[in-house]
């Protein structure tokens, strides 16, 4: 079983609906508001194939798998994408948060088989 979500904080000036989008755009589950942030989660790996089709794409595949294997603790990895970059359909992966200006958008995967989730999406 998969566990994945998607997590992007909201700054006063930014509308709520933009950000919404912009999730949407990456991670296939429906966001909500939630404590200041935009949220959506998923029990299903599909989930994460928006990513998985433009990493591929995008020849990003060898870097995103860097970035899921070394953030892996305790069965779950998290990696950042650029939000601007999300809310124009585009998937950047970001070596650290702050490497996206406006803050990033964070994808969460815990799996009891993550090595083979990471494969899915990296393979």
């Amino acid at each position: 079983m998969v566990r994945a979500g998607a997590r992007c904080l909201l700054s006063p000036s930014e509308s709520p609906p933009r950000v919404a989008e912009a999730v949407s755009n990456v991670f296939a589950a429906d966001p909500e508001v939630r404590e200041g942030a935009v949220v959506a989660e998923s029990g299903e790996m599909e989930s994460l194939g928006i990513i998985r089709d433009a990493i591929r794409r995008g020849r990003q595949a060898a870097a995103c798998r860097r970035v899921l294997e070394g953030n892996a603790e305790g069965g779950g990895t998290v990696m950042h994408l650029n939000r601007q970059a999300a809310l124009a359909g585009r998937v950047a992966v970001c070596r650290e948060p702050d490497e996206s200006p406006l803050g990033p958008l964070t994808i969460s995967v815990r799996s009891a088989t993550l090595d083979e989730v990471i494969d899915w999406i990296t393979g």
